[in-house]
This record gives C-alpha cells, sequence and structure tokens, in this order.
C-alpha cells in the first residue's frame, strides 16, 4: 500500500564516524537479525547504475487486532488483519567520503527501514536495504503478537521507471572462491539481480541485462525444467551388446565397442574448448580447471576400457554385470501382486521389448568405466591412484544415479567371486541417510542380488557354491536387530496380520513382484536349527517342483539379522 512520501536526502542521515569496520558492523547486526530463528528482519543487497534520482522504496506490511465474533449466539476471539499505510521512501545513492553511507527511517512504530550504500569502482552501486522490527531484537523481555508485523515487503525501483538494476555477477572478483566461479561460469546464462538476507529476491523482466525493480519474496517459487541426461542410440550403451550378447558368447568385442564413447566425449570436450577461448577473466581460468577435470575423467574412461583389453576376468565380470542390470531392470518394473492375481511370465531370454530398457544413461556407463581399476587389481594386485578419491554422481532425483552404483556394484561382485570363487564375505556397502529411501532402495538392490544369483547358479563353478545375498540394518526402531527380535516379529505378524506391525522392510519379492505380507501366505520363514534365523522366500506356487526350487535359491535373502 503507498502512503505519503519520505525523502531520505532529506532527513537526518547517519555516517560512519569510526571507519568502514563501524558501518559494516551495523549491517552485518541487520542480516543477523534476518537469519535467526525468529527473524526479525528481512533485506536485499543489489548492484545498481548510480542515478541522480535515487531510487524509491515501496513498502507493505500488517497487524493484527483480536475482536469478538458472534456465531449463534456464541462469541469468540478472532483476528482481524489490518494493512499499514506505510511512507514510499526515496533514497539518494550519495556517498561519504569512506565511499560508504548509511540512511535510516522509522516506517511505524518499532518498525523501521535501514539502507547501506556503497561505491564500486566503476561509480556503480551495492546498496543493501533492510526492513526490521527493532522491539524483537531487543532485551525487553518477551514479545507479543501485538508487536509483530505480518505479511512485511517491500519493492524498489527507479523513479523514472528507467532499467538500472545490474546482475549481481558482477560483484564476482578473481580473488572469490574457485566454487563460486565455477557456478557463474555454469549459470552465465542465468542472471541473478539480486541476493535475499531472510527471502528471496524477485525481479523484473531483464531488458539489456538490466531490470527495473527488485523486490523482496517470502515465498519464492520457480518452476524448474526437468535435467535430461546426454543420450545416445549407439551400441556403447546397449546393456545386451555389452554383455557380450545375451548368451555372452561375444565378450571380445566389448573394449571396442565402448571406444566410440572415448571418442564422443573427446568431441564434445573439443567443443567447449573452443567456446572457452571467448571467456575472459575470472571465467577463463574456472572453464580451464572444468575442461582438466573433464579430461582427467575422459582418461579414466579409457584406462577402464584398458583393463577390459588386457583383463579376461575383468572382461568377464563386466559382462555379467550387464546382464545382472538388465535383469533387474526387467523384475524391478514388474509390479506388487498377490498370489490370487495373474501370473505374468518372467522372462527367458531378457531381450529388451521396451524402449527404457537395456540402456544406459551416458553418465551411467562412464561412471563405472572411470571407476573400474579402482576396484580391479592388477597382475601384481595393485590398484590405481584414483582408488583413494571419492567420486560423486551430482544429478536431479530419478535422472539415475542408482543405476550407476549398482552397476558397479555388480561388477566387483562378480569380479570378487572370479577372482576367488569362495570368498562370500561382503563386498559392498551401501549407506542411505534417510531411513524411507534406504527401504525404497533396498528393493531396488534386492532386485539385482537375486539377478547375481540367478547367474550363480547356472554358473557355481566360476562364481562358487555360496548363495549371493544381501542384508539391511537400519536401527531397532524399524528392524530387528537380532534373530530372536526377528522371530518375535514374525510370530506378532503371524497372531495380529491385520494390526500388527511388519518390521520386514522386503514388502514384495524383488524377482516376481509377489506380496510377501500377504495374509496366511508370508514370505518370512524361519529356518535353520540353532540359532535359527529368517529368510524372505517367495511365496508364489504356480511352478513345478523343480522350477520352484530354482526360484526359492534365486530369491533367496538374508534378512540382515545376524
Amino acid at each position: 500500500m503507498e502512503g505519503h512520501e519520505i525523502d531520505l536526502a532529506k532527513k537526518e542521515v547517519r555516517h560512519s564516524k569510526a571507519g568502514e569496520a563501524e558501518t559494516l558492523d551495523e549491517y552485518d547486526d541487520t542480516i543477523t537479525m534476518a537469519n535467526t530463528y525468529m527473524p526479525s528482519a528481512m533485506g536485499i543487497s543489489f548492484l545498481c547504475d548510480n542515478s541522480p534520482r535515487g531510487l524509491k522504496v515501496v513498502t507493505s506490511a500488517a497487524i493484527y487486532k483480536t475482536a469478538k465474533r458472534k456465531v449463534e449466539e456464541r462469541e469468540f476471539n478472532t483476528w482481524i488483519r489490518n494493512p499499514l499505510d506505510l511512507p514510499v521512501l526515496t533514497i539518494s545513492l550519495e556517498v561519504d567520503s569512506k565511499d560508504i553511507r548509511i540512511v535510516e527511517q522509522k516506517l511505524r512504530g518499532n518498525l523501521k527501514i535501514k539502507a547501506v550504500i556503497r561505491r564500486r569502482n566503476d561509480d556503480s552501486r551495492l546498496v543493501t536495504v533492510s526492513m526490521y522490527n527493532t522491539k524483537v531484537n531487543s532485551s525487553s523481555g518477551p514479545v507479543s503478537v501485538t508487536d509483530c508485523f505480518f505479511q512485511s515487503s517491500f519493492k524498489v525501483f527507479s523513479p523514472d521507471g528507467s532499467t538500472i538494476f545490474r546482475a549481481y555477477q558482477e560483484m564476482a572478483t578473481e580473488s572469490e572462491d574457485p566454487e563460486e566461479t565455477s557456478l557463474r561460469l555454469l549459470y552465465r546464462n542465468r542472471l541473478s539481480f539480486g541476493v535475499g538476507h531472510g527471502c528471496a529476491v524477485k525481479w523484473s523482466k531483464a531488458q539489456g541485462g538490466k531490470v527495473d525493480c527488485v523486490e523482496t519474496d517470502s515465498l519464492p517459487f520457480q518452476k524448474i525444467p526437468p535435467v535430461e541426461p546426454r543420450g545416445g542410440q549407439g551400441e556403447e550403451l546397449n546393456m545386451v551388446s555389452l554383455a557380450g550378447g545375451l548368451d555372452g558368447k561375444k565378450q571380445e568385442i566389448v573394449p571396442d565397442i565402448l571406444q566410440a564413447l572415448v571418442n564422443d566425449y573427446s568431441s564434445w570436450i573439443e567443443g567447449i574448448l573452443t567456446e572457452a577461448a571467448r571467456f575472459q577473466s575470472p571465467l577463463k581460468e574456472a572453464a580451464d580447471r572444468h575442461i582438466d577435470l573433464c579430461q582427467k575423467a575422459r582418461d579414466r574412461i579409457q584406462d577402464g576400457i584398458a583393463v577390459l583389453k588386457s583383463n579376461p576376468v575383468a572382461l568377464s565380470a563386466f559382462c555379467m554385470a550387464n546382464k545382472a542390470m538388465l535383469m533387474q531392470q526387467y523384475h524391478n518394473k514388474r509390479s506388487s501382486r498377490s498370489t490370487n492375481e495373474g501370473w505374468l511370465d518372467i522372462s527367458k531370454d531378457y531381450n529388451p521389448v521396451e524402449p527404457w530398457m537395456g540402456r544406459w544413461r551416458t553418465f551411467q556407463l562412464a561412471f563405472i568405466l572411470m571407476n573400474l581399476g579402482t576396484v580391479t587389481p592388477d597382475a601384481k594386485g595393485k590398484f590405481s591412484p584414483e582408488r583413494n578419491l571419492v567420486d560423486l554422481i551430482w544429478f536431479p532425483t530419478g535422472g539415475g544415479k542408482t543405476e550407476a552404483y549398482l552397476g558397479l556394484a555388480a561388477y566387483t561382485i562378480f569380479l570378487r567371486r572370479l577372482l576367488q570363487p569362495k570368498n562370500a564375505g561382503c563386498t559392498v556397502l551401501m549407506r542411505y541417510t534417510l531411513r524411507l529411501l534406504t527401504a525404497q532402495q533396498f528393493q531396488r538392490a534386492a532386485a539385482l542380488i537375486c539377478a547375481c544369483e540367478s547367474l550363480r547358479c547356472k554358473s557355481p563353478e566360476l562364481l562358487g557354491e555360496e548363495v549371493i545375498s544381501i542384508g539391511l540394518w537400519v536401527g531397532q526402531s524399524l528392524t530387528p536387530n537380532t534373530r530372536k527380535e526377528a522371530i518375535g516379529a514374525l510370530n506378532e505378524l503371524v497372531k495380529n496380520p491385520h494390526g500388527g506391525e511388519n518390521k520386514f522392510q522386503l514388502l514384495k519379492c524383488p524377482w516376481c513382484g509377489t506380496r510377501l505380507d500377504e495374509e496366511g501366505k508370508l514370505g518370512y520363514r524361519v529356518t535353520g536349527k540353532t540359532p535359527k534365523r529368517i529368510l524372505f522366500v517367495c511365496p508364489e506356487d504356480r511352478y513345478s517342483a523343480t522350477i520352484k526350487i530354482e526360484l526359492l535359491r534365486q530369491s533367496r535373502l538374508n534378512s540382515g539379522c545376524r
């Protein structure tokens, strides 16, 4: 709501008398108020031209007062919103001999507004405008609702409506943090015209790289388009081809197929080299750093292919991993079903029939190849130096991160078994920070382990007699931590199937999708003598005895209770 105007150039202005340090302390105090648990301030910082007309600031806020309300002869207390008639301020962009100046104005009661203006080397201005409540920040005791201001906001613009607000990226210097410079490089075509303190900033449509107003935004929103990974139609991303065919008899051609991935990546690097040559400092230095990292990643991918060329065991493990990943894709997509529902036959050859099946995304395969040398010992039992690195896959939810590290996990499992068939200890540890995510990812990983176990059953002479299994531990509040607790939880579930809590996180067979928690046909079975343990076993009984025994072996999982 626009009210009367106040020209801050004609009001009493507080200059810095003890130097810039004192001024910055005052500014920092206000910003701190914006970032507390119960914020009593909000502000925005922006760059603008040195306009002789200064800036206008339109402020808005409301208070709430109690009132009586009568409904059907009953009286209630209620709150009534009262918007405030706040002044429109005019801020001069003049500064003192220290190239900095603070102006402050009381809006109403304890509500004030402050502006810190700084002159930059090119005579432009860095301005921070803050709106704050002095009562909330005081030490005079508890603050009541009547002392608070609600729906507070303000808008800053040029009196003549000209586009004087510059992109905030211009604030960067060559001495800034390398990560900040990298972000500026990556988002160089996404201009930002301010930064918020205790709030966000929104601005008008840019014209010629500038805007005509900036304002606070307490509830920002932004429509973010999905990130589409770079893909391709070549054989180098085809899981069937990388498995050496569905029968695995063409493994020797796999390294040559993969070379197309390196060639494509090299061409892409050449393209960004050409683009980077046009940048100026400090973006040029950031671009050079990025390109150097890309080239190192390209070299690591090439080293991974070299491992497959020189190591027949590694090549076999890689082909098996691709076959297992193709199988888990098929089984993971099977929807949950009751034993009384219709049955969808399980594929025998796993020939992809859907567009989403059987293909890697480029970054997934690149991640696996980059790390082959870190998990594959050479003839002397040594690993590549990159084994000491931690590789982070940074991609939005749903982009395929899980598939990437499951592929590497499958390779590691098969490599270990091929090198030492009797070595059946723990091979891979997966840790998640969210319990719900842990349960979801356990289902995905279980499908892969079933696929690995299925392949092991067909080649025990190569992969050993010991079952490839998986376990889960997420704390005693969600799963039993001992065998005794697990058996007790199962007994309670049998006694009270409708009201009891199912503490077994796997709810459907990762192989065929059959529910494991169906009353009367539970997939949680006690086995062994002393000590007893619980296995997950698919309750599906539509097979002949021979096939059923095979499926039980394929879908058998350790419950994680040791």
